[in-house]
């Protein structure tokens, strides 16, 4: 061990002494902190390196020199995985540490002085006693500023402006209200509608307020915004502001600026709550919740006009076709194997692994000469642009300025949802340009930032080579964000298995039958509880898939994929990160889903079968993984059931949010280690792709 560790010492120290002049002393402060840490635990040496684990991350972001310098302590740590000083296996660094950081002592505690932090406090409760009082004379001033500095999170004056009468609805003892997203890019009629769910203790005060007016007043206020008749909303400026000031000094004595009440109050709520409890209550970039989700999870809830402002911006948002164009894109979907020249040599770069870089740029230049052959027989104009493209990026390839595993991710979607069609219909016209964005859009297996890079890679082609640009405006709301509750998941599952009982007419349940219709509710049980992208199981090999006691473990690693690409073609298939290779241990706390799983686990094993989910017929088993086209169908189908549009990549979500759940529950200082499990778990680098991502906080609120 000490010899090892005088080489971990001779490398760090080489990083630090290429590094520049102002950070070597911070690095060098950061390296006692590994060795601090190496010295008192047991980290795993491989190939004579250190492979640090999540939980030797979680132990070291605790020392105090870490503690201060997360940033360059992020740098630092992929300088020296760049360099061969830890082993890249290690787990990612937590880059946004401010998540789980065991430290309640943050900047809001640093900048509040105390004795106005018990001034404050006490104003707060002086507030909450005269709002639980019958509505008096400054109550509407009263909830104002309680929502704007007494509740995080905290509201902005534009929020409060949109706070309407006519624009509530209660569920489950909570007002909720409806607003327009702040978006400034966009038109009025173009804006996200935003939903917001107040506690009981807001609601009640809310309510309480509303029904204080008289009715002839509750008229004439039915289109008014809720805080509009202390005039606040016509003040300017500095008139607002002097308005503030006024009801503080009032209250306080004296005048405290707004920022020191809010960090006061966010001090308080720490003091109440873990460190992960108090950042999920401040937390705005949850995925949002929809109207029309709420309304099919409670029906009858969500009033029929604001459903119906929120199909107008939904409208306005996307695209849409003819009936002609639709018997158009029906027509192509039988013609995607498309015979040309170009598509052959595509198909050669794609099979082409490209981990040995030297020989897959080789190979690149040598197609990038058989393309320019090609050229010279005088291509039509369109099967030239083609050409012309796949040469740029063969050249920037060799150039260095793009990576191989980027160049195939480009060429496999470029090739997918853009070549295939100009290369068959040998034009690019506004039809096939319909085609294309349709491809992409209405897909309903990616998420809105995949819609995204997908469309900036297609936009790259259309600019060079046409000088065109694809003119679509991808909302929000187009990303998918429906849970799955646990209750709905017994319907999906007694559902699927009645439906392929009935397809396949099988009356037996023994070996391959049982797998045929037991398959598709296996693969949504297995999402529900292990938060695998649904790429990643449809991949996995038998052997990837055991049994631990009571609980499974799936092993996600290149293996899968490098099998799915031989067996279905799927090049553009593969790990999503670094991240996303680990190993998924899970249990099913459900005895009739739990028994569904261990019966088709052993059945696989019987049928010999080497895929967890291969493609079958009604007469026999495929060798080859299940197809993305079954999982398109199976989408359908969920919709079909519940009734909403929730996808397979649902699942994912009810996972993380369930999960979440939980960790609160626990309400202690170790939730930090539980949420970097949890990101581990489910392929992420860091909490905030979760937290933006995946996890819904306002369903939390009503599981």
């Amino acid at each position: 061990m000490c010899e090892i560790n005088n080489l971990f010492r001779n490398k760090v120290a080489h990083v630090i002494l290429a590094s520049s002049k102002n950070k070597k002393s911070t690095y060098r402060s950061l390296a006692e902190a590994l060795y601090k840490h190496i010295e008192m635990g047991a980290v795993k040496i491989v190939d004579e390196q250190y492979c640090f684990t999540i939980s030797d991350w979680e132990s070291i972001s605790k020392l105090p020199r870490l503690k201060k310098r997360t940033l360059e302590a992020h740098h630092f740590i992929a300088r020296l995985i760049k360099n061969g000083v830890i082993h890249p296996d290690s787990a990612p660094y937590p880059r946004n540490t401010r998540l789980i950081s065991p430290n309640q002592l943050t900047d809001w505690y640093l900048k509040t002085p105390l004795p106005e932090m018990d001034l404050i406090l006490d104003m707060k409760e002086s507030m909450e006693r005269l709002l639980d009082m019958e509505p008096q004379k400054n109550y509407e001033q009263l909830l104002y500023c309680y929502l704007r500095f007494f509740a995080p999170p905290f509201y902005r004056h534009q929020q409060l402006d949109q706070f309407r009468f006519d624009n509530n609805f209660w569920l489950n003892d909570r007002l909720v209200f409806v607003i327009r997203a702040d978006l400034k890019r966009f038109s009025e009629s173009e804006r996200n509608m935003e939903v917001v769910v107040f506690d009981e203790k807001i609601s009640k005060w809310l309510d309480k307020y509303m029904r204080s007016l008289s009715t002839d007043f509750m008229e004439l206020a039915n289109s008014s915004t809720l805080f509009g008749f202390s005039n606040i909303f016509s003040m300017s400026p500095e008139e607002y502001m002097t308005f503030l000031n006024d009801f503080l000094l009032k209250n306080t004595g004296q005048k405290v600026p707004v920022k020191l009440i809010q960090w006061a109050i966010l001090n308080e709520l720490q003091f109440h709550n873990s460190p992960l409890a108090s950042t999920i209550t401040v937390y705005k970039n949850c995925p949002v919740l929809t109207l029309a989700e709420l309304n099919s999870l409670f029906p009858n809830t969500v009033p029929v006009h604001l459903l119906s402002m929120e199909n107008i911006v939904e409208q306005n948002k996307r695209f849409s076709f003819d009936d002609d164009e639709y018997d158009f894109i029906a027509e192509v979907e039988t013609h995607l194997n498309v015979e040309h020249d170009l598509m052959e040599i595509i198909r050669i770069i794609l099979k082409k692994p490209y981990t040995d870089k030297g020989v897959f740029i080789k190979l690149c230049v040598e197609q990038s000469e058989k393309i320019k052959a090609i050229n010279d027989k005088h291509l039509l104009e369109d099967e030239y642009h083609v050409a012309k493209h796949l040469r740029h990026l063969i050249s920037q390839l060799k150039s260095g300025n793009l990576a191989p595993k980027t160049f195939k991710q480009y060429l496999g979607v470029l090739t997918t949802y853009c070549f295939q069609y100009v290369l068959y219909y040998k034009a690019l016209n506004p039809t096939v340009m319909a085609i294309i964005k349709t491809e992409i859009i209405e897909n309903d297996t990616f998420e809105n930032s995949s819609k995204i890079k997908y469309l900036g890679v297609l936009d790259q082609f259309f600019s060079n080579e046409y000088h065109m640009k694809i003119d679509v405006v991808i909302s929000d709301s187009m990303k998918q964000r429906s849970l799955i509750f646990k209750h709905e998941l017994d319907l999906l599952v007694e559902t699927l298995i009645a439906e392929d009982k009935e397809k396949y007419n099988i009356d037996r349940m023994t070996g391959a039958n049982f797998y045929r219709v037991h398959a598709r509710a296996v693969f949504v049980i297995l999402l529900f509880y292990s938060g695998l992208r649904f790429n990643e199981l449809r991949s996995r090999m038998m052997k990837d898939f055991y049994k631990s006691g009571d609980s499974y473990v799936v092993d996600i690693n290149r293996f899968g994929f490098r099998k799915m690409i031989k067996n279905n073609r799927e090049n553009y298939k593969s790990l999503k990160n670094r991240s996303a290779k680990r190993r998924v241990k899970f249990t099913i706390d459900d005895s009739i889903l739990k028994k569904i799983v261990d019966d088709y686990y052993d059945v696989s094993h019987k049928q010999d079968i080497k895929y967890m989910f291969v493609g079958f017929s009604k007469t026999r088993l495929s060798a080859k993984p299940m197809r993305e086209q079954t999982l398109a169908k199976l989408n359908n189908s969920l919709k079909n059931i519940l009734g909403r549009n929730v996808v397979l990549h649902s699942l994912r979500h009810s996972f993380v949010t369930y999960q979440m759940k939980k960790i609160l529950e626990m309400g202690s200082l170790s939730c930090q280690k539980n949420l970097a499990e949890l990101c581990n778990m489910i392929g992420h680098s860091e909490p905030e792709v979760t937290f933006s991502s995946y996890f819904h906080k306002h369903l939390l609120t009503f599981l």
